[in-house]
């Protein structure tokens, strides 16, 4: 369903149901209404050239203060909200918009970091600066192919080798087609320029936050998200109690933003007033990395106090046609050909490893990682058990159990847990998911509820996903 028709439903059923519609923002509020000071304009990570970013910042943080020392209602929460991945300004700007009012509503203040990433930008800026990324390590691009210089019989080992599943070797094998989008062919255009779109986009967010200059250098007074982080430790100081809550929120790549957001505010937060600083987090389908998600849980795992993740099951995972829902109608001839989900074709594809391990992928969460028998068998296998494993025994001590939400969650599912997000960029419009999130921004008691049912290992996706690899 798209976001438009879900919102237009959900707002009938609530009316009928006699439920107040507001929190799901008027369907023809626009971005550009959207008040500046709720909202960080980067581009490439920096501040947008046509405006002060520092000023507006400035402003923000006054804003921000005004509402946290208000002697008959104090604000004590702030939400930042990350957008993913492949979404541009205007569109950053409408979610933005809609989900201002649930944020409010919840008693909290609202921020939203848009990083100006949508496709064309991606795909065009992470072209321009190609020679800045491992090249070698993305993707060989051209028509002179390897993989199709092998005979069939080859291919075919070779895609079974880390095949998805047990599907019969053909185009229609999601393993084969990603191969060929590593290797040749007219498809590996489509992997090799995403691939480029996706070095890019986290090039972006490292140069936020003065990681490293992957996309070239930064002077640090205009990194944006790295003067936020300043912004907000000054903030922090001017409060006389130390409960404020802050809530970070993100979709897709936006998990790789806040994965590198706490290591950032971890060197930031030195202070006496900001050294316990710490954060709740939720996840929307996140598209970072377990490496890079378990090096935050090593360095910074202190300062996440709750964690909540919230994601497909494998089964509805695989059936996520990427190239024609999110990729647009450029791409839909290739929807019949390649039939699983963007966090699919990042890990497949678009990542310098085929079938690198998301957080966001139910297929490598820690309870389904051992049923992925033959992936234990490659090279890479043994590193990535240890990861995944040290980085579940993490998550489960903030969590207090699993943190993860299994989409699309039972009716019947504890408040809170609850998600019908069925396709990937459902997530942040999803009623359901938004009312989890809503209620977990409302009050930190409600991060304790249990989840109706425990998730077994190899659970029913299992069937599935049993014999990958």
């Amino acid at each position: 369903m798209n976001r438009t028709n879900f919102l237009i439903s959900a707002s009938s059923a609530m009316a009928a149901a006699g439920i107040p519609t507001a929190a799901l923002g008027n369907l023809d509020m626009l971005g550009k209404d959207l008040d500046r000071r709720l909202y960080l304009d980067l581009s490439n990570g920096v501040f947008t050239p046509q405006q002060d970013g520092r000023v507006i910042l400035d402003a923000t943080f006054d804003l921000l203060k005004e509402k946290a020392h208000d002697p008959y209602r104090p604000q004590r929460t702030l939400v930042i909200y990350f957008h993913g991945g492949l979404v541009d300004r205007t569109s950053a700007l409408n979610g933005a918009a809609r989900l201002r009012q649930p944020f409010e509503d919840a008693g909290a203040f609202p921020f939203f970091f848009v990083y100006n990433v949508g496709a064309g930008e991606s795909v065009g800026q992470g072209s321009a600066n190609s020679t800045l990324y491992p090249v070698e390590d993305l993707r060989e691009v051209g028509l002179i192919n390897r993989y199709m210089a092998l005979n069939k019989e080859d291919r075919i080992r070779h895609a079974l080798d880390r095949s998805h599943g047990s599907w019969s070797p053909g185009i229609d094998d999601v393993t084969h087609v990603e191969e060929f989008m590593r290797h040749g062919g007219i498809l590996s255009n489509v992997g090799w320029l995403g691939s480029l779109a996706w070095a890019y986009m986290k090039g972006a967010i490292n140069n936020s936050l003065l990681i490293d200059a992957t996309n070239g250098p930064v002077d640090p007074e205009q990194a944006g998200g790295y003067v936020f982080l300043l912004k907000l430790r000054d903030f922090l100081h001017t409060l006389n109690q130390n409960d404020y809550r802050i809530v970070l929120i993100g979709h897709s790549t936006g998990a790789i933003y806040i994965s590198k957001f706490i290591r950032k505010a971890h060197q930031v937060f030195t202070s006496e007033k900001t050294t316990n600083q710490n954060f709740e987090v939720i996840l929307l389908a996140p598209a970072v990395r377990y490496d890079d998600f378990q090096e935050t849980l090593a360095q910074a795992g202190r300062r996440i106090a709750n964690l909540r993740i919230f994601t497909m099951l494998d089964a509805w995972e695989s059936r996520d046609h990427v190239l024609a829902s999110t990729l647009g109608v450029f791409l839909s001839p290739f929807a019949g050909v390649y039939s699983h989900s963007l966090l699919y074709l990042i890990s497949g594809v678009f990542e310098a490893e085929p079938d690198t391990p998301l957080v966001g992928l139910d297929r490598f969460r820690p309870e389904n990682f051992a049923c992925l028998t033959r992936f234990q068998d490659w090279p890479t296998g043994p590193k990535w058990r240890d990861i995944i494993t040290d980085a579940n025994e993490r998550m489960q001590v903030i969590a207090r159990g699993s943190p993860f939400a299994l989409s699309p969650t039972g009716p019947g599912a504890t408040r809170g847990w609850r998600s019908f997000a069925t396709d990937h960029g459902d997530f942040p419009t999803d009623y359901e998911t938004l009312d989890s999130m809503v209620y977990l921004v409302g009050d930190a008691a409600h991060w304790s509820t249990e989840p109706n049912a425990a998730l077994d290992a190899c659970n029913a996706n299992g069937a599935r996903i049993k014999n990958a690899r």
